[in-house]
């Protein structure tokens, strides 16, 4: 809102009708907090009117919630049944609203909404409630004399709007167009109600404003992409903050390519440059002359300009910036004054013939008009010509007086080694450390040439003398890091580190050493008196009557199983029995019928090769007795057993009652394999 009260758009909005209805919702949903506190004022004034003490016992029935999402938005449609109110007139519906952990008792302390419906249509919208929020619904019936029904006994729901059912469905069949005026991207939409935006992004960052080109409600979108290549994400946005997966588009937009058929006409202080017609993808064209640029639209350009030398490139240009340049045309322009610019008065310019110096211009008199050899010696200014006026080559050696080139005279790297006759320079002639580096070829200077003990160790680059240069029994000259060592053999000496807290003994013995990772590969280890060889441990938790698995690479034969817990899962008693089954992890497993009984007795292995525990008990007490047999431990070298067998009568003054019962549960099992 502007400082003068008017509600003014945000820049992303403007021009754009979709998503301005779109965002305006959300702004509107802001509004509605404020109006939510006014309206409750109300609310509370007409309770105290229009509620009225008398309440009644019969209750509605059967409230259903569902959600629906509509333009973005999500609403609860609450139904019930009024048939158990006589005289029924309406509903008083009470709402709070909590967090998804929140129980029945939790929201007593939440403020509460009222909403009065008296359509007696049975149900009510609940709109733009909150995703991700948990509401608490109780309904009142309403009779014909405003009566309420008893408030302690009417229907609550509790309903949990998860933002994961909204999730959007994605556009499809994406692409992307570039011509001269930019980017046109177009997209589908498939049908759905929990829709709200559009947005095109370069990464998959949704949400983020940081590389994205557009939000939108229409179905296409002409932002610019930063880069020539790349890839478009189009996620749909949904309530919430739910996304849609991306549509994606691989998009390449080519450079464009150097003009061809550069050509220059000259005028009157002036250019006039044609070219190749732009192409239609391209915007334009940068014509640069002398480095100046000028853009244009058109393949043909006048430029005015002064006498003199000009260069000139040019590139089309498209969305992205400049393609590839054309190939430079260098031109010159000289001032030529056209037949019309003549005028000639009554005043005389020529005296006998010759045309007075004063009536010819400055560099008036071009090289056309001086005929061939009418310059002579006597008409030169001494040292009139100079260097620059002597064309290249125009002087020979028969020209140059004997003694006349003196070495002032030559310029500094004007002699080549082409004009140096073969082995006139002697030792004499060079002087002493002018000869660098780059100077000598490589490969030049052989070992032969190179005096014993001339090269030291300054003069050699780190790292220039590699291994395989290298001839040498002892290492105890070199002081720096020696790198990686390949290939050989180390023999003798002890290794160490700097702290001396690990070492190779001559003998071989590793000291302070921590291995860490990877294996060790060996035949025999020994440690402490024990001898280990391709030894694996494991311990698995295995269910009654099922097999322990065998370490891979390994057989049953080198395997040794031994049973070092147990946890009972499941109880089974028979139809008999008038109690409910043992307590087993917090839950209490019910009698089966005979049948299913039978299955289960089935299952009893009534035998131990290896045991954790077995026990047999008896215990007599009143008028009956229980037996009980317990066995845990393997069978078959592997197997697991979890029993417990459990027999119990009761006599009574007419008649005796006999129940069974089965127990199994999981044992755990250490298993030893080796070699």
């Amino acid at each position: 809102m502007s400082d003068n009260g008017v509600n003014q758009l945000p820049p992303s909005i403007q021009g754009d009708g979709r998503k301005f209805i779109s965002l305006l919702k959300s702004y509107l949903k802001n509004i509605a907090g404020e109006l939510d506190n006014q309206i409750k004022k109300v609310e509370s004034y007409f309770n105290v009117i229009a509620d009225n003490p008398d309440t009644f016992d019969e209750q509605i029935s059967n409230v259903t919630v569902e959600e629906k999402a509509v333009n973005g938005s999500v609403s609860l449609l609450i139904r019930w049944n009024s048939s158990q109110i006589k005289q029924y007139a309406g509903v008083s519906i009470d709402v709070k609203v909590g967090d998804f952990h929140d129980t029945l008792e939790m929201f007593e302390e939440k403020d509460t909404v009222r909403h009065y419906d008296t359509t007696r249509t049975n149900q009510f919208t609940l709109d733009n409630v909150d995703i991700g929020k948990k509401y608490w619904i109780r309904i009142r019936g309403r009779d014909a004399k405003n009566a309420l029904s008893i408030s302690g006994k009417a229907p609550i729901a509790l309903y949990y709007v998860s933002e994961h059912a909204y999730t959007p469905k994605s556009p499809y069949e994406a692409t992307v167009v570039f011509d001269k005026r930019g980017a046109y991207w177009s997209w589908k939409q498939p049908p759905q109600n929990d829709y709200q935006w559009t947005e095109l992004r370069l990464d998959t960052n949704v949400g983020e404003e940081h590389n994205r080109l557009d939000l939108t409600t229409d179905w296409n979108s002409t932002a610019k992409p930063y880069a020539r290549i790349g890839t478009g994400y189009i996620y749909n946005k949904g309530v919430g903050n739910s996304y849609s997966a991306p549509a994606t588009v691989n998009y390449s937009k080519a450079v464009p390519p150097a003009p061809n058929h550069v050509a220059v006409a000259k005028f009157y202080e002036g250019l006039t440059i044609t070219f190749d017609n732009i192409p239609e993808d391209c915007n334009g064209a940068n014509i640069y002359i002398n480095n100046e640029v000028h853009h244009v639209i058109s393949n043909v350009f006048t430029f005015n300009c002064s006498t003199g030398e000009y260069t000139i490139k040019i590139c089309y240009t498209d969305i992205f910036g400049e393609g590839e340049m054309s190939q430079s045309v260098k031109t010159s322009t000289v001032e030529e004054i056209p037949p019309n610019a003549i005028h000639v008065t009554n005043k005389t310019v020529f005296d006998d013939g010759v045309i007075v110096a004063k009536y010819i211009g400055d560099k008036a008199v071009v090289g056309t008009k001086i005929a061939d050899g009418a310059i002579t010696t006597d008409k030169l200014v001494a040292n009139a010509i100079t260097g620059d006026k002597i064309a290249a080559n125009a002087i020979t050696s028969d020209k140059i007086k004997t003694g006349e080139i003196t070495a002032a005279k030559i310029a500094t790297g004007t002699i080549t080694g082409d004009k140096l006759k073969a082995n006139t320079i002697t030792s004499d002639k060079i002087v002493t450390g002018s000869i660098s580096g780059d100077k000598i070829a490589a490969n030049s200077i052989s070992g032969d040439k190179i005096k014993a003990g001339a090269i030291d160790t300054n003069k050699l680059e780190a790292g220039a003398v590699d291994a395989q240069k290298l001839n040498v029994d002892r290492l105890d000259a070199i002081t720096s890091n020696v790198g990686n060592l390949v290939g050989g053999s180390i023999t003798g000496g002890t290794f160490k580190n700097s702290t001396g807290t690990f070492k190779i003994d001559p003998d071989g013995n590793i000291i302070g050493a921590n291995i860490v990772g990877s294996k060790i590969s060996a035949d025999t280890i020994f440690q402490s008196g024990y001898h280990l060889k391709n030894l694996d441990v494991q311990i698995h938790r295995v269910k009654h009557g099922e097999w322990c698995p065998i370490p891979e690479g390994f057989t049953e034969e080198q395997c040794t199983f031994v049973p070092v817990g147990y946890l009972y899962t499941e109880v089974y008693t028979d139809n008999g029995s008038t109690e409910i089954a043992y307590n087993v992890d917090g839950t209490f497993r019910r009698r089966l019928d005979n049948g299913e009984f039978d299955q289960q007795k089935a299952r009893w292995l009534n035998s131990c090769d290896i045991y954790f525990v077995s026990r047999s008990e008896r215990d007599y007490y009143g008028s009956g007795s229980v037996d009980s047999k317990t066995l845990v431990g393997l069978r078959e070298k592997r197997r697991a057993v979890v029993g417990i067998y459990r027999h119990s009568r009761t006599s009574g003054e007419h008649n005796d009652t006999e129940t069974y019962g089965y127990t199994y549960g999981d044992l755990f099992v250490l298993c030893i394999a080796q070699m």
